[in-house]
């Protein structure tokens, strides 16, 4: 028997600064995600993709998956 495995999460965008415009190079690399019975978690973008270096970023959350 076959058993199915469904992960479900949502994100949210958010900006802590200033953006000029959609058109602009200047964005927010933030954001929320969400999991049902979970806390959220913020997250960035890593430092070297200008994200903010005070929030978890999609490498360290890979990173911690595997150890």
């Amino acid at each position: 028997m076959a058993f199915k495995h469904i992960f479900k999460v949502a994100l949210s965008w958010f900006s802590t600064e200033k953006v000029a415009s959609p058109k602009s190079k200047v964005y927010s690399k933030s954001h929320h995600i969400s999991i049902e019975g979970k806390s959220d978690l913020a997250i960035s973008a890593a430092k070297a993709f200008k994200g903010d270096p005070s929030l978890y970023n999609p490498e360290d959350l890979l990173l911690s998956s595997l150890v």
